[in-house]
């Protein structure tokens, strides 16, 4: 077998979760140096960085890509433009993941201008790199443009292949996802019912790439207050993986957190444990132990015992999913922010509120530290502080945050066409203050006035 047949099949087996054997097989081909030629020399590092990706070592995966980038640089003649954009693509996927958005954008951008470049440009070959690009605008609330890229890939798969072909359905999922993110709720209903209304007229398979279309259209159902149809398409997506015989499915993973998350926000605590479980048990089998989404569901699991009121148990939980997801993702991510939040949610519950105010504090200085401004994470953050110093009687730096609130929720609506996604997080923010100026902080308030 060819070196390069050995790296296609060795990536046909990691994009189906069959990792066993697979690192030490490209380790293998690397010890044959004098057998690689620069472009195998690079797919081999993309490859690995693959399997070091799909394990979520991401670290790992950027040491292989700087591998391959370091020889595209020394040889460039010896690599081929599509090896190129591949290397691109896979850059900018991981710096995304990882919270990364300006620099996911950047090299988006420049996949997309090295297919343009391209002397016998096949357009179709720009519809990838245009939802990449949406998506790296979209993390970056840069929605203007974020909304032309997926306009522009849209109007090319409609113009090429119609609107039953499975690449315009995708871009329809894509782009109904960015209005449900922005709180453009109707738009992005109008899209992903006609998804799926399309896949299932029509009779289109259900491929893998159409699975995230039952946990986009499900959240959007829960933001709308629309929980039966939320819970139906849930449901659906879960039951037609599970009979697939695909019951160790990523996308069923993310179906059951989903699941989890809409009957804890209904107070069904236990209906969502279930969830959660089945959801941990499939990440910690399909991705390990140590992978991010694994210390994401276990964050999730400890809030869910905070509302069943075992803090003892959450703490445990929490402490876990702090710990990994340090090591995953670092102390800067994101999602970091997000167990930073969670324990801060323990702590105001066990009633010790400068604990909590220290990690609330800690996930706000996360999101005003990323380019991922301004996001109602924030807005809900500075309220919970709000809250905190008002439990200590601090009511006039609990003020200070309440108009933080204010400030935040103007910022969205301004970058997000006048929409704010949550705007009962305002009212409760409203209605906090009322109590302050009205009830025991009215004389501290005006007693510093």
């Amino acid at each position: 077998m060819t070196v390069i047949h050995k790296i296609q099949e060795t990536i046909e087996k990691i994009g189906k979760g069959q990792l066993a054997g697979c690192y030490e097989l490209l380790h293998d081909i690397l010890a044959k140096k004098e057998a690689l030629t620069d472009e195998n020399y690079v797919l081999v590092y993309l490859t690995l960085a693959l399997f070091h990706k799909r394990k979520g070592a991401f670290e790992k995966a950027l040491v292989a890509i700087g591998y391959a980038g370091r020889r595209v640089e020394e040889k460039p003649a010896g690599i081929s433009d599509e090896t190129k954009i591949n290397l691109l693509t896979l850059n900018g996927t991981l710096e995304r993941e990882m919270g990364n958005g300006a620099l996911a954008r950047f090299y988006f951008a420049e996949a997309l201008l090295l297919w343009k470049a391209q002397p016998d440009l096949d357009e179709s070959n720009l519809m990838i790199p245009l939802n990449n690009l949406a998506g790296a605008h979209m993390d970056l609330k840069e929605n203007i443009q974020a909304e032309a890229c997926y306009a522009q890939a849209l109007a090319i798969s409609n113009r090429l292949y119609g609107k039953l072909n499975p690449d315009t359905i995708q871009v329809q999922i894509n782009m109904g996802e960015f209005y449900r993110q922005t709180g453009q709720a109707e738009k992005a209903l109008r899209l992903l019912e006609s998804a799926l209304e399309t896949i299932d007229q029509e009779g289109i398979g259900l491929t893998r790439e159409f699975f995230p279309l039952f946990n986009n259209l499900g959240a959007l159902y829960m933001q709308m207050g629309k929980y039966t149809l939320s819970c139906e398409v849930f449901e659906l997506g879960a039951k037609i993986l599970e009979q697939s015989e695909q019951k160790m499915h990523p996308d069923l993973a993310t179906l059951y957190h989903n699941l989890g998350c809409l009957y804890r926000d209904l107070g069904a605590l236990d209906k969502a444990l279930v969830f959660f479980n089945q959801c941990l048990f499939i990440r910690k089998n399909r991705l390990g132990e140590s992978h991010y989404l694994t210390a994401m569901t276990l964050s999730n699991l400890g809030l869910l015992y905070i509302l069943k009121n075992d803090l003892k148990k959450a703490h445990q939980i929490l402490k876990k999913a702090k710990r990994l997801t340090r090591s995953a993702l670092g102390d800067s991510h994101p999602d970091y922010a997000v167990v930073c939040n969670n324990i801060g949610e323990w702590a105001k519950a066990a009633e010790k509120f400068e604990l909590a105010i220290q990690y609330y504090h800690k996930a706000k200085s996360i999101y005003l530290e990323t380019e991922m401004q301004p996001n109602i994470q924030l807005m809900i953050n500075l309220l919970n502080i709000a809250n905190c110093y008002c439990k200590l009687r601090q009511y006039k730096t609990a003020l200070t945050y309440l108009d933080q609130v204010a400030l935040s929720k103007k910022q969205i609506e301004a970058s997000n066409n006048g929409i704010c996604p949550e705007p009962e997080c305002f009212e409760i923010a409203q209605s906090l203050r009322d109590k302050i100026l009205s009830g025991p902080g009215q004389n501290v308030i005006k007693s510093t006035v």
